[in-house]
């Protein structure tokens, strides 16, 4: 029995891999705490949210983009770790959380 595949996505060569780049969505998962998720539900977004970004971008760059004043962000979390909004560095596919200053953090 033959079986017969397709492939919707571009090839270059007859033995390369798939380019699945030009489908892939370039998305962060976006959380808010304390005051940020009120700020969130002000503007009528969901917490999470998936946002959109075209590549990797700094903490600074995400806030700018999210119209949210760099001193109104205590610490973004990067997939669990911990960073200055100004030393954040997210790229597509990451998991990020805002917490507002003065938010209580375990050590």
């Amino acid at each position: 029995m033959t079986t017969m595949t397709t492939c919707s996505a571009e090839t270059t060569s007859r033995n390369s891999m798939p380019n699945t780049t030009a489908t892939t969505t370039a998305t962060i998962e976006l959380h808010a705490f304390m005051w940020l998720s009120d700020l969130f539900k002000k503007r009528n977004w969901t917490n999470p949210r998936q946002f959109h970004i075209d590549e990797e971008t700094s903490g600074r760059e995400l806030l700018a983009q999210l119209a949210i004043p760099t001193g109104q962000v205590g610490v973004i979390f990067v997939n669990g770790r911990v960073f200055d909004p100004k030393a954040a560095v997210i790229k597509p596919g990451d998991r990020v959380a805002l917490v507002s200053p003065g938010a209580p953090l375990p050590f």
